[in-house]
């Protein structure tokens, strides 16, 4: 009887334990059904992890294109792809995380299965084996060694349970793990999808500025902030050089309002300063018409013949020797933003068509739709004429691109809008000595006195023109430039910048001395001596066409307006000031 007494809580104990779990052993999955689910998920999981990987390699393609791209609208929108991509890729790493959970959860229900499975063995072991009951039975009735035995059956079924318990345990570590990322993710998605947000307002707040009385400014913004160095006639340093300017002049815009030319009380005497009208990032490049003068010559009743002919002197209105088709180059992707030049952004390599020049200059993106028609036809003929210089009359070896490299045209993006005045204008260029002109144009070339000397603004180190180009020189259009210029809303809020006046900090003559040192010039300082002074020869325009430098013993160097800026840009970047010289406009005034 004792020994029963004894036997009756082991063996109802084994019982219990087999029984805790009478639903999951009647009805739970087997182990090869739980293995196939997990081989499913891990084949998902798989093509969902190559998917994840293509979509980086999207955002970093997105990422080159905002490196490349023009500032502006393009650089917006490219950001926006890029941040509709990470929001992609964020959804997919959570559907990643919870594949990796379900797999987790399954691997758990997995052990589980093997943990029930065990005590299950154990126990019926316990029940058949010959060295179980019956041998207890067989014994000497001895207690204690009923309760040593029951030991051995208990370490034996913990011994065999222990490690899945363990690796249950590490799962559910696991499980809790991907719920805490699958959270931070969800984080970082609500952040980026903000940032979309805001991102989508800045465009279109981008979009209501490029508008102007009613109109579409289109791509104008990204056509005065730079040339692209695509003058025909440009030295390739200087085509370089404009591109590195610009990309200095972008660290540090200036600040609005007047600066304007004083003295400073606080600056050592005799230290010296430079100061001047304008910018020429957002203006231009200041070379032949000026699209605000032709609006603003427009508005005072001039017709087209007469803005062109103002504007490119010498020049004149012709019918003949057109060709009738040129050949254009362009990105599938988006024609009028992406370069050809530096590639394609999709990758692909670039589409050369043959069109009509009516079809081309139909999606001209140059000038807002809103302004006067007169103006807008002067537009059209300049552009005419420059893509036919620009593409040797057609020639299909010549193909000219769709973006601010060359001109902007929206044809290949379904913009025929200015169609009509391509056909009332059509076949008419403006010619000098029997040649297309060089028909070179920018937003707003007045910063004060007119627009510039070609050789003022393309010219050798030593300030000479690269080329002969007699049709453009300095013309006065203050009557109807200044009062017509644009109320830069990207930069002035709504109110008119003016001239744009800028002022630097003070500086010695030694100071310029150093800038030339900095800029390879330093065997010029060498042979005159080392630096006393420096004087402008300036164009009508009142830009500096060239610097003269003076020596200590006599001798004298001279040096490009356009290069002595250049320079000053660089040597101050260089010291990390950003303290630039913005237009050719300037002056040196003593404290």
């Amino acid at each position: 009887m004792k020994l029963l007494k004894f036997l009756k809580p082991i063996y109802l104990g084994s019982l219990i334990l087999l029984f805790l779990f009478p639903y999951n052993l009647v009805n739970a999955r087997s182990t090869s059904e739980i293995n196939n689910d997990i081989n499913n998920q891990q084949k998902e999981l798989e093509q969902k992890e190559i998917e994840l990987n293509q979509l980086n390699n999207a955002i970093k393609d997105y990422e080159s294109v905002i490196d490349n791209a023009e500032v502006g609208l393009p650089t917006l929108e490219a950001e926006l792809k890029k941040l509709e991509k990470e929001i992609e890729y964020y959804e997919l790493e959570l559907e990643i995380f919870n594949q990796n959970k379900v797999i987790k959860e399954l691997e758990r229900e997995q052990r589980e299965l093997t943990r029930i499975n065990s005590i299950k063995t154990n126990y019926m072991d316990w029940r058949v084996k010959d060295t179980d009951i019956n041998k207890i039975l067989k014994e000497n009735l001895d207690r204690k060694l009923a309760e040593k035995y029951a030991s051995v059956i208990l370490n034996k079924q913990n011994s065999d349970i222990t490690v899945v318990s363990s690796e249950i345990a590490g799962l559910n570590d696991d499980i809790l793990d991907f719920e805490d990322r699958a959270e931070e993710l969800n984080n970082k998605k609500s952040d980026t999808e903000k940032k979309k947000q805001d991102l989508e307002a800045q465009i279109a707040y981008y979009n209501s500025a490029l508008s102007y009385a009613g109109g579409q400014i289109g791509s104008l913004e990204g056509q005065i902030s730079s040339i692209k160095g695509n003058i025909l006639s440009l030295s390739e340093e200087q085509r370089v050089a404009i591109l590195r300017e610009e990309e200095l002049l972008r660290l540090n815009q200036g600040t609005l309002g007047n600066s304007n030319c004083t003295n400073d009380p606080s600056a050592p005497s005799g230290s010296m300063y430079f100061c001047g009208n304008g910018r020429d990032l957002a203006m231009g490049h200041g070379v032949g018409m000026s699209q605000y003068g032709a609006k603003g010559a427009a508005d005072l009743g001039w017709n087209a013949q007469q803005i062109l002919e103002f504007y490119y002197p010498g020049s004149a209105l012709t019918s003949s020797g057109l060709s009738s088709e040129i050949s254009v180059k362009y990105c599938q992707s988006n024609p009028a933003l992406d370069p050809y030049q530096d590639g394609c952004n999709d990758g692909r390599a670039p589409v050369t068509e043959r069109v009509s020049f009516d079809t081309y200059l139909a999606g001209l993106g140059e000038m807002p739709e809103s302004w006067p028609i007169e103006a807008r036809k002067a537009q059209i003929i300049a552009a005419r004429t420059y893509a036919a210089k620009y593409t040797g009359n057609g020639n299909p070896n010549y193909p000219i691109c769709l973006t601010t490299y060359c001109q902007v045209s929206y044809f290949k993006n379904g913009d025929t809008s200015e169609l009509s005045i391509a056909q009332a204008t059509s076949g008419q260029v403006m010619m000098y000595g029997g040649d297309f002109i060089e028909a070179l144009y920018s937003a707003d070339n007045n910063q004060g006195n007119g627009t510039a000397d070609y050789d003022t603004r393309f010219q050798t180190l030593e300030g000479n023109a690269t080329a002969s180009r007699p049709y453009l020189t300095s013309v006065n259009d203050n009557q109807f430039a200044q009062v017509s210029r644009m109320y830069w809303n990207y930069y002035c809020q709504d109110s008119a910048c003016g001239l744009w006046n800028w002022k630097t900090f003070s500086y010695s003559i030694g100071d310029i001395e150093d800038m030339l040192y900095h800029n390879g010039l330093g065997q010029w300082m060498i042979a005159i001596g080392g630096l006393s002074s420096i004087s402008f020869e300036r164009d009508p325009s009142l830009r500096v066409k060239r610097v003269y430098m003076y020596g200590t013993n006599g001798q004298s160097r001279v040096i490009g307006g356009w290069w002595f800026k250049y320079f000053w840009n660089e040597w101050v970047a260089a010291r990390g000031t950003y303290d630039f010289i913005y237009s050719q406009t300037y002056y040196l005034n003593t404290n």
